[in-house]
């Protein structure tokens, strides 16, 4: 599945329905891979709304004041045009409440680029394209990730809803080839998706990248199937589990980055949140037994995205550790204390982009992991 990208060093194509050669070298002994990067690519959404599509398994996706519990109902479950047929003066108020949203979603997104980029971050902001129509696309470690192996490689993950699907088609390894990123390789996971087998990227995997182990939370979105093809074309271990909201009726929780999260020396989960207790364990276990200081969280912490932050880097080589004001507030003070040894904790605010998005501030970060080409 692996494909060209125009203008760079690649392999050899390989039919989209052939799978992934394993990697050869990447996980020889003492070939450890950062955990942190300094770079970041963000997507600036061309049209961000909320995706009645994903609103159906994203029990973070809320329901507008302005819609009944049938409206929403209708259009998570029908076509747009029946749901509109069916509840007359909905399809007027879905309109201004997506314009509404969107603006707000903006302002937060570029607030956000800004306090990063003070903090000595590198952002690259990416534009989408309204034609694509994808509202999640500001949500870019779902489709894509990137990796130090080799020439440097790119990851595009299959997407269980349609309209996701096309955020895949952003020039991300042209613009950052365009900078003096290595990508050598595309290796596209893309052709799963007809076999209904899913793995949205960062957001269905937490990756520990120096031990090379995957911990994966199985759901509609992430299948056992989806995460084995990652594991064994990029030789990391999978640890999957499967794991529940105790604040949503223990609804299963769709992506693992809102159950934990993997840092350089610390690791925070909401270890409640796995019922199994032979899952919950292993899970344990590898965290401590890679030398992770563990944070746990409630299920209501959990609840106010305290999972969902990223440890990155600044240009100076310093931790800073990345969440949104909702996650700050919902840790408590030894919490941000002990987080607080292994970085500078930055927060951001992005409720609307939240609410709606059902994702928050790790969700809106792609690594970025490539080599960089020597430049004299």
């Amino acid at each position: 599945m692996a494909h060209d990208v125009p203008g760079l060093r690649h392999e050899a194509d390989r039919s989209a329905q052939q799978e992934p050669q394993r990697l050869r070298s990447s996980s020889k002994k003492g070939n450890k891979d950062p955990q942190t990067t300094s770079t970041i690519v963000m997507v600036e959404p061309a049209f961000f709304h909320l995706n009645f599509q994903t609103a159906g398994d994203n029990n973070y996706q809320l329901k507008p004041d302005t819609m009944s519990v049938e409206e929403f109902q209708a259009l998570t479950k029908l076509p747009q045009e029946e749901a509109f047929a069916r509840h007359p003066g909905l399809q007027e108020r879905k309109e201004a409440f997506d314009k509404e949203t969107h603006e707000k979603a903006s302002q937060e997104f570029a607030a956000m680029v800004a306090v990063l980029r003070s903090k000595m971050i590198e952002v690259i902001a990416i534009p989408d394209v309204l034609a694509h129509d994808t509202p999640d696309s500001i949500f870019p470690n779902n489709p894509i990730s990137t990796h130090h192996e080799g020439e440097g490689i790119m990851v595009k993950y299959p997407m269980r809803n349609e309209n996701r699907r096309p955020e895949k088609q952003l020039p991300i390894a042209q613009t950052l080839a365009s900078l003096g990123f290595k990508v050598g390789q595309v290796i596209d996971f893309s052709g799963l998706e007809a076999s209904d087998a899913f793995n949205e990227g960062t957001g269905s995997m937490v990756l520990d990248r120096t031990n090379r182990i995957t911990y994966a939370s199985l759901s509609q979105r992430t299948t056992s199937q989806g995460v084995a093809a990652f594991a064994e074309t990029m030789e990391y271990k999978a640890i999957t589990f499967t794991s529940v909201d105790r604040t949503h009726d223990n609804g299963s929780v769709y992506h693992a980055n809102v159950v934990m999260s993997v840092g350089e020396k610390f690791a925070v989960i909401c270890s409640e949140a796995i019922m199994d207790e032979t899952e919950r364990e292993t899970v344990l276990t590898s965290l401590r037994e890679t030398g992770k200081d563990i944070i746990e969280i409630t299920a209501e912490q959990m609840n106010g995205f305290a999972g969902n932050i990223l440890e990155v880097r600044n240009t100076e080589g310093s931790p800073i550790i990345v969440m949104s004001e909702t996650a700050h507030d919902t840790f408590t003070e030894g919490q941000l204390e002990k987080l607080g040894r292994y970085g500078e904790v930055v927060s951001v605010p992005i409720p609307t982009i939240e609410k709606f998005g059902g994702g928050s501030a790790r969700c809106m970060m792609l690594e970025v992991h490539n080599p960089k080409e020597e430049r004299h």
